[in-house]
């Protein structure tokens, strides 16, 4: 187990993800909306607005900014909409049950439907609609109105064939190219592009456009755009005190040596994909760098020729490192955004030297390694807590990392502080 490999409080780790689950789950973002009940009263005020990429279990609704907050279930709604925004409908609608292991697909295909009233958000209006939800297994649903018609799914289903080899593989099938073939079959230039289509929100939005303009060239799209997955890029760099935990259960005496703090530069590239839902504020951050440390401690005295002396034990290393951790914003201002950071990192030596120096010499001896093979592949998991303000980024990490030792009974285990300045040659994550 690599949280074995650090040696520092898993409980702490434990705290902060419950510190980090507690602050989620009680955000608030406020927003103009307008709310029709199923007694078909409209009314005005601010929505809660979670960015849900799921369908909303209930809705949070308030007259005025800091009124007592309203829950409406998708049964109490006819829709909702954001101003310039998201907008939803309650529909009850019968999707196919999408089962996460693939030894059950030929079992449940075709077989198990779900019938349920949800809040669909409404992906493209006009006289085709589509609209969208993704259940709790990650799958996406995506949904058809058209004229009188009864709503209806546009599916891709799965199967299993058995191959020549024994094994069995998962067959897709893209029905919804057929559904699209039926419903679109008033508009032929449609029709030919659908072969096309790809089982994505913007894949769908295109071909539903474009069939909406075909049978009302007078159609107005829209203005809002579907949010995306937007990618950052950049630089950062900084300073890292790391501290060398030396401790061994066969050489006692080595767990006398006190190593002082290192204190070096740091830095490199970083790549991030900001998710489009939830207010952009979860981020999947990737990251390669370099990282260095050398540190020198007394490790023990002996006699040698009637006089004391110190044994002393140098060990620096370096090493190019990739990281990928994940960010989550804990406020959604537009200033300055704090946030939290969990990750884990795999670094590769570029140098290792670890000496122990007797002076004088004992034997004939004055130098040799602490271990004859040093590991050259360091793991390490790390917490931070950093501010971003528009293109700049402001960090400090704690860093366990499992360090040089290869023996056993030997840890040479490294913590350490880092505090970086990092500068995104894409936008703010939240623009």
């Amino acid at each position: 187990m690599i949280f074995r490999s650090f040696g520092y409080p898993r409980h702490f780790f434990l705290v902060c993800l419950t510190i980090f689950a507690l602050h989620v789950s009680g955000q608030e973002n406020p927003e103009p909306a307008r709310l029709v009940t199923a007694a078909g009263d409209t009314l005005h005020g601010y929505i809660n607005n979670l960015q849900w990429a799921g369908s909303p279990d209930k809705v949070s609704f308030q007259a005025t900014p800091g009124a007592p907050w309203q829950i409406f279930n998708p049964m109490d709604l006819q829709a909702f909409s954001f101003t310039d925004g998201d907008h939803y409908v309650t529909k009850t609608v019968t999707y196919h049950f999408l089962p996460a292991n693939l030894n059950t697909y030929e079992i449940y295909k075709d077989t198990v439907h779900l019938r349920k009233t949800l809040l669909l958000r409404v992906l493209a209006s006009g006289p085709a609609s589509l609209y969208y939800f993704r259940d709790e297994n990650g799958y996406d649903h995506f949904f058809i109105e058209k004229d009188s018609l009864p709503i209806d799914e546009l599916k891709k289903t799965h199967s299993v064939m058995n191959g020549s080899d024994g094994r069995q593989y998962s067959v897709k099938e893209n029905r919804y190219m057929l559904s699209l073939n039926y419903y679109f079959s008033d508009c032929p230039d449609v029709v030919s592009r659908i072969q096309g289509v790809s089982f994505t929100i913007s894949g769908f939005q295109k071909i539903f456009e474009r069939y909406n303009l075909c049978k009302d060239p007078l159609h107005k799209v829209p203005k809002k755009k579907e949010t995306y997955t937007k990618v950052a890029w950049g630089a950062f760099g900084g300073l890292t005190l790391t501290h060398l935990n030396v401790s061994s259960d066969i050489y006692p005496d080595l767990n006398d040596a006190d190593f002082p703090l290192s204190t070096d530069l740091t830095g490199g590239l970083f790549l991030d994909l900001v998710f489009a839902r939830n207010l952009h504020r979860t981020r999947w951050s990737n990251e390669i760098s370099y990282k260095k440390y050398s540190t020198e401690a007394t490790y023990d005295n002996y006699m040698y020729a009637a006089k004391t002396y110190d044994e002393v034990l140098s060990v620096s290393a370096s090493y190019l490192r990739f990281s990928t951790m994940l960010d989550y914003d804990l406020t959604i201002s537009k200033a300055a955004r704090p946030y939290l950071k969990l990750g884990i990192s795999s670094g590769w030596a570029l140098h290792i030297d670890n000496v122990r120096t007797l002076d004088p010499p004992y034997y004939g001896t004055s130098e040799f390694p602490i271990l004859e093979h040093p590991n050259k592949h360091e793991e390490s998991i790390f917490l931070g807590v950093g501010l971003r303000s528009g293109r700049l980024k402001y960090e400090i990490r704690h860093e366990w990392a499992t360090g040089i030792s290869t023996v056993n009974n030997i840890s040479m285990s490294t913590n350490s502080f880092s505090f970086l300045l990092g500068y995104s040659l894409g936008v703010p994550s939240w623009k």
